[in-house]
């Protein structure tokens, strides 16, 4: 006979089967940066975590909100298609060498991405971009919109021959490898990075594409409910986007910023 769960307890059990990929609680805690009693009580189903810490769940375990409170089983037959989503962000990462960590530090921080989309012409994809150090590596997570898919990427962070290397999986679809390689900052302090994009269109064709992409540092008391908010497709001579990261991606009118490899 099927065991019947409220959404109260199956959020409890998938908690606790997802911690159950790490070496103990008091790890998990210390990963997401959270209170261990107060994690204890979600594990025991005695209280619910707030929109903010479902959101850092979601992040941490590699999962989308809904899923975490989705029925039990279904959690575990969801994890069973998706084998890679129950490591963190350094273990799903692709082997990398961080090259020149004093140099890669100082691009730590939240971004800001526009990146000319790599199947609608003059679209830019206004996404998210984090880059940090874990366990001596610096990481990246990185968050978009395509259509009406989110995607989130994982990986590592590089800096060698003086140019930054980026390399990110898809966690949710698990149906991408993304590359980027940027040019440094020139200063401590960071202003924007620009560079190129390798990947595939997200549409039927997955036609190898490169574009041009801008990240721009976010600076002082960041509301990321806001900036995830603030992911989406803009045209682009859209006002959001500025001059300045306009001319990086498009040096005129009839300057697409997009190459797209040819099938034999």
């Amino acid at each position: 006979m099927s065991e019947n769960h409220s959404p109260q307890t199956d959020l409890a059990l998938n908690l606790r089967y997802l911690s159950g990929f790490y070496r103990s609680i008091a790890d998990v805690c210390r990963r997401v940066d959270i209170n261990r009693s107060q994690f204890n009580k979600y594990l025991s189903g005695l209280a619910q975590p707030s929109p903010f810490i479902m959101r850092k769940l979601s992040d941490f375990f590699g999962v989308e909100e809904y899923e975490l409170r989705m029925p039990h089983a279904q959690m575990l037959a969801l994890m069973e298609k998706r084998p890679d989503r129950r490591r963190n962000d350094a273990e799903t990462a692709l082997p990398a060498e961080a090259g020149d960590i004093r140099k890669a530090q100082i691009h730590l921080g939240i971004y800001r991405c526009y990146k000319m989309s790599m199947r609608s012409p003059r679209q830019v994809i206004a996404s998210l971009m984090n880059i940090y150090r874990f366990k001596g590596r610096i990481c990246v997570s990185y968050i978009e919109k395509a259509g009406k898919r989110k995607h989130r990427y994982r990986g590592t962070f590089s800096y060698l021959g003086e140019r930054i290397f980026i390399t990110c999986r898809d966690t949710l679809f698990s149906s991408e490898v993304t590359s980027f390689v940027l040019f440094p900052s020139s200063s401590r302090t960071v202003q924007t990075l620009s560079g190129l994009c390798l990947g595939a269109a997200s549409d039927n064709s997955r036609v190898p594409t490169c574009v041009r992409i801008v990240l721009q540092p976010l600076r002082g008391d960041i509301n990321l409910r806001q900036e995830l908010w603030e992911c989406t497709n803009l045209k682009l001579d859209n006002p959001r986007i500025s001059d300045s990261i306009r001319c990086l991606l498009s040096e005129n009118d009839n300057d697409p910023g997009i190459l797209k490899a040819i099938s034999i």
